[in-house]
């Protein structure tokens, strides 16, 4: 009983979503009958009276189109030979829940021959499809090249590539910085992840960060992320960590350590005497590291820093070395976010270098890529000074859109 209940609310649903005269949007997982939605209300509004050319679906993929222009047609088709109860039946289950939609089967027999006779056939393409034919028709507005070629996938891989291998091989010391300053945190193979990720965002990137005026903005943006005024050096962490540590205290703890017959305790005396004689800054936290530190960075536990035994009957020495710990933790946090600020800030200004080759590339060849088809409307219908002429324009010939 339950599960009719279900079936009749989500049938509702969909009549709802399909009415010719609602704006509607339907989020839905994947394979929960969208598409079915899509093709019942196209089918509603040829009902009503809607002529094709006025009907405009879009999807992402070509496969997506195929299959909603394949489920269309054959359920149109499907009417051709059927009797009026039988249509009259298919209609109402499968379509229409208004008798005013059922009441001319005669008509209904012809919309498969209609959709099929529209001049340019019933538009049902990709969202890319969409914007190629809108740029190409208006490319003076949009400010495009007039005929320009679509790069495919693969074309658009290869000369994204080309242009990864002009930039990383040209003779530039800013360049070469760059490089260098990446290297440290990223193999080749990480490297070319990170900047194929960076490459899909390009036209942000581009937009916010793309020019010698705004570039600097992404390291104040990203030192204020972390709580850097961007004047600070890893030196300065190191000698603020030295100056800071409580060394009376671990000189204390090293002189009890060093006579027990531990050798954990032993060991970690012999480490805290070695750092408090460090002759730098640095010297001192790499020392640090060692002594509160495992080989992985991670904290050592309790009874790695001094033995249960010995910490019963020096609780202090086990203190001073937690401070220290806490002190160290601090240091590295701040030095670490140091290096990611310089190391995004490199891997940024290298995929725009990148971005911006690709680009110059693009332009060469007179050609774009799906996502220039994307930005390149978007600027035309929002931004662009003559977005009012353009939508006047299409709104001549449009009075339906569905996008799936």
């Amino acid at each position: 009983m339950s599960e009719t209940l279900e079936l009749d609310t989500a049938r509702n649903k969909q009549d709802l979503a399909s009415l010719p005269d609602v704006s509607a949007f339907v989020p839905a997982n994947a394979g929960a009958g969208k598409t079915h939605v899509l093709v019942g209300r196209v089918i509603r509004l040829l009902l009503n009276g809607v002529q094709p050319e006025r009907i405009l679906c879009l999807t992402y993929t070509r496969a997506a189109a195929a299959e909603m222009s394949e489920r269309l047609f054959e359920k149109l088709a499907g009417w051709i030979a059927k009797d009026d109860n039988e249509l009259a039946a298919v209609i109402r289950k499968d379509v229409a829940q208004s008798d005013a939609e059922i009441r001319n089967l005669d008509e209904a027999r012809r919309l498969f021959t209609r959709a099929l006779e529209t001049p340019g056939g019933l538009k049902v393409q990709t969202i890319h499809a969409f914007c190629e034919r809108l740029l190409q028709r208006f490319p003076i507005e949009a400010g495009v090249v007039p005929g320009f070629q679509v790069l495919t996938e693969t074309d658009s891989r290869d000369l994204m590539a080309l242009a990864r291998t002009q930039v990383l091989t040209r003779d530039d010391e800013k360049i070469r910085n760059a490089v260098s300053t990446i290297t440290p945190f990223a193999n080749e193979q990480a490297l070319s992840g990170l900047l194929h990720e960076l490459q899909r965002h390009g036209s942000e990137l581009l937009a916010s960060y793309g020019t010698d005026d705004n570039f600097p903005r992404l390291k104040f943006e990203l030192n204020q992320l972390f709580g850097l005024t961007g004047e600070e050096t890893s030196h300065d962490f190191a000698q603020n960590f030295s100056a800071r540590i409580n060394r009376s205290s671990l000189q204390h703890a090293a002189s009890l350590m060093a006579t027990d017959s531990a050798v954990t305790n032993t060991r970690q005396a012999e480490l805290i005497v070695n750092m408090l004689s460090a002759q730098n800054a640095h010297e001192v936290l790499s020392g640090a590291k060692q002594i509160v530190l495992t080989g992985k960075g991670k904290p050592k536990g309790d009874t790695a820093l001094v033995t249960k035994k010995f910490d019963a009957q020096h609780a202090e020495c086990r203190k001073a070395l937690l401070a220290m710990r806490e002190q160290l933790v601090a240091a590295l946090d701040s030095i670490n976010a140091l290096l990611i600020v310089r190391a995004t800030t490199a891997l940024v200004y290298l995929g725009l270098e990148i971005i911006t080759c690709f680009s110059n590339l693009k332009r060469n060849l007179a050609a774009y890529d799906f996502e220039d088809l994307i930005h390149q409307t978007v600027d035309l219908l929002r931004r662009n000074a003559d977005a009012a002429w353009v939508l006047y324009k299409l709104d001549g010939g449009l009075d339906h859109i569905l996008i799936d």
